[in-house]
């Protein structure tokens, strides 16, 4: 049953679908930081990427809004190069202050626009030590400067 509650390692109590998407989303996230240990780069399109992928561009909305404490109206459009993964999503703060997304297509002048590559990416989102050092110098940044400093300390969505 998808919708069991299982009690996870940390002691939550979650439905078994959003236990087993944290299970994928951490085992390919460890191999990437053993993959960066050995210098053996590998796995960047596989099918748990594009997973992990999906469940880090879940939280992009509330990253912005909230975490980044942008303001109502602003967007942000996010571009991801590859290797392995590519996605290009945007999103607003909506009145009642929540983040939601938006078709890209529509924002033709974002507050933010960060173009960044997926492993990068993906390191930030993991909230892995030196994400934010390294995408200061290489993620492609435009738009408001302290709201994109903001939304790089805010990315970080794993515990």
């Amino acid at each position: 049953d998808p919708d069991e509650p299982m009690v996870g390692v940390a002691g939550w109590t979650l439905p078994r679908r959003k236990m087993i998407a944290m299970r994928i989303l951490d085992t390919w996230v460890h191999e990437q930081d053993l993959r960066e240990g050995a210098d053996l780069p590998g796995g960047q399109g596989t099918d748990p990427a594009w997973f992990t992928a999906a469940q880090f561009s879940a939280g992009l909305p509330k990253a912005w809004a909230k975490n980044a404490s942008a303001p109502t109206g602003s967007t942000v459009l996010f571009d991801i190069t590859g290797p392995g993964v590519t996605f290009t999503t945007a999103a607003t703060v909506t009145e009642d202050g929540r983040g939601a997304f938006i078709d890209p297509a529509d924002t033709d002048e974002p507050t933010v626009t960060m173009k960044y590559d997926w492993i990068g990416f993906s390191r930030l989102a993991a909230g892995r030590a030196g994400a934010i050092e390294t995408a200061q110098l290489h993620a492609d940044l435009s738009g408001d400067a302290d709201l994109g400093d903001k939304l790089l300390r805010g990315l970080a969505m794993t515990p």
